[in-house]
């Protein structure tokens, strides 16, 4: 299962570059492949003998939506697509002692408008990394 942040105090940083500022909500997935089934049974087993293979590699995947305002998401229309770098995402904001969630070498994906006749434009971002998330809190002292 995923975590979802949002709010007002949501913050997200791409390469040090404050991508948060229409943002909406962010959803944080940690995913791990299952190990594979190796079938090792041979010729006089009476029964099927299964060894687990080697684990998939973990995938973290981060999706970002928002609000398309006049200028709010120049700063994301920016980065190039397979732009890899440092994500970070701080749930309730810049503030000491909270949490903060960094994505070591996170890939951007994709950037999608959602442009409908009636309604607010929306965007998604997508990143993902082939590892796993690191968790702290913010240090406002630093």
């Amino acid at each position: 299962m995923a975590d979802q942040f949002s709010g007002v105090d949501l913050v997200v940083l791409f390469n040090t570059v404050d991508i948060s500022e229409t943002a909406r909500t962010v959803d944080v997935a940690e995913e791990a492949a299952i190990p594979p089934d190796i079938d090792c049974t041979h010729k006089g087993d009476s029964a099927q003998n299964l060894k687990e293979g080697i684990p998939g590699g973990v995938v973290t995947t981060v999706t970002l939506t928002g609000l398309d305002e006049v200028g709010g998401v120049a700063a994301i229309k920016d980065f190039a697509r397979n732009a890899l770098d440092t994500l970070t995402v701080y749930p309730q904001g810049l503030t000491h002692t909270t949490e903060t969630l960094t994505i070591q070498n996170a890939r951007f994906h994709s950037f999608t408008e959602n442009i409908p006749y009636d309604g607010c434009v929306g965007w998604t971002a997508v990143w993902t990394a082939k590892n796993t998330v690191t968790r702290g809190t913010y240090d406002s002292s630093a």
